[in-house]
């Protein structure tokens, strides 16, 4: 059953908000993953699109999405070690098509600080890190369904903090079924990276997938998901082995009237040449927070939920 509500008052702009986080929160937004030693698996932040439908059309507008996650860094090699990435990013859905699709744009400067310990020696970085830019295609496909598209690339960035002064080149893809409150969408993500001013590569190429399970409840959501990455390249530097990992999660939400919270955790059941100096395996537990917030959209757009 189709529903369609237009974006007039408060209770509309609930339910409008409501449809935006089933099916399509964000754009495919981005993030960074660890790179204290620049042997992490992926560059991209595994595990950041759990709880969205990427695979859906955004509704026509402009939104601000935030994500904040902290965790012990899988790569850094130590288990005295902690990163907070913080990803702000624009979402603009267009009013354009093509192919019919909706055009959509994304972008975000991410954030990191880090601090490692190791061997009694202290490392603490705070550094913006490479800016990102993606355009998507969205289709809807009909009964719940959406397929979309995206072409993305980080741009080099260098600083007394990363020093990534190198290209990555992102081709993602997602589907989405939303229907009866249900978001089921599977992402992935394929980066290629470039080398730096040197001419080396310090980051390998990779592929990461993002699987999500949640239902709305009113104005609750809640479920949960998995995400894994692997490094699909490896790199050529002595004693460099490929790494790859996998993680379940569980996540609660909750609908305001003119925003959006979600919240949830993640721990590593499969962590692959993750390891300390001693040989022990790393498992990764990252706390990720969301927030939503349509800055604009117009008014006299109709609203389609699909309940």
């Amino acid at each position: 059953m189709q529903i369609y509500k237009q974006t007039t008052s408060k209770d509309d702009k609930v339910k409008e908000l409501q449809y935006f986080v089933l099916i399509g929160a964000a754009a495919g937004v981005i993030g960074m993953a660890p790179i204290e030693k620049a042997s992490a698996a992926s560059f991209t932040q595994p595990g950041e699109q759990i709880g969205l439908a990427t695979g859906s059309p955004v509704p026509e507008g402009l939104y601000f999405l935030d994500l904040l996650d902290y965790g012990n860094n899988r790569s850094a090699g130590t288990y005295d070690s902690g990163i907070l990435v913080h990803i702000p990013a624009l979402v603009w859905s267009t009013p354009w098509t093509l192919a019919g699709a909706r055009v959509e744009f994304a972008a975000t400067p991410p954030q990191i600080i880090s601090s490692t310990s190791e061997r009694g020696n202290k490392s603490n970085v705070a550094a913006l890190s490479n800016p990102f830019a993606e355009i998507a295609l969205a289709w809807d496909l009909g009964d719940g369904f959406g397929f979309t598209n995206y072409l993305g690339v980080y741009f080099p960035i260098s600083n007394n903090g990363l020093n990534n002064d190198f290209w990555v080149f992102n081709e993602r893809a997602a589907v989405s079924y939303v229907a009866n409150g249900w978001n089921l969408s599977a992402y992935t993500a394929t980066g290629i990276t470039g080398a730096n001013s040197q001419g080396q590569r310090v980051t390998p190429d990779y592929f990461n997938y993002d699987l999500t399970a949640t239902k709305t409840l009113g104005k609750y959501i809640v479920g949960g998901g998995a995400f894994g990455s692997f490094d699909i390249s490896g790199l050529t530097k002595s004693g460099y082995r490929r790494q790859s990992q996998f993680a379940l999660a569980v996540l609660g939400g909750y609908n305001f009237a003119s925003f959006t919270t979600m919240l949830y955790v993640s721990h590593d059941i499969v962590s692959a040449n993750y390891t300390t100096d001693t040989g022990k395996e790393l498992y990764e537990t990252r706390v990720f927070a969301r927030l939503i917030v349509p800055i604009w959209t117009p008014k006299s757009a109709v609203v389609t939920a699909k309940y």
